[in-house]
């Protein structure tokens, strides 16, 4: 039972240092992750205009829904990557 508690702790302290080594990325790093999550989030609120003026949505409708999309998007994924560890 020692060296299962051992062990765990080996593990616990190699995360440690891997989450420390993550957190202290430069900035350059960080800008183009918020640069990828804001890409995702443009994709996405495009394919959901589409969509949403495919299924006959007027014009403005379909803006509001693209916009919605990529706002929840950007934010999901930058609050995913922060809980990561990575921003």
């Amino acid at each position: 039972m020692l060296s299962a508690d051992i062990s765990y702790d080996a593990l616990s302290a190699s995360l440690m240092g891997k989450r420390l080594l993550i957190m202290n990325q430069p900035t350059n790093i960080r800008i183009l992750l918020i640069l990828l999550a804001i890409l995702i989030g443009v994709v996405v609120g495009l394919v959901t205009g589409m969509l949403s003026k495919a299924s006959g949505a007027k014009l403005p409708s379909a803006i509001r829904d693209a916009g919605i999309a990529f706002g929840g998007t950007v934010t999901l994924t930058i609050l995913i990557l922060k809980a990561l560890g990575l921003l």
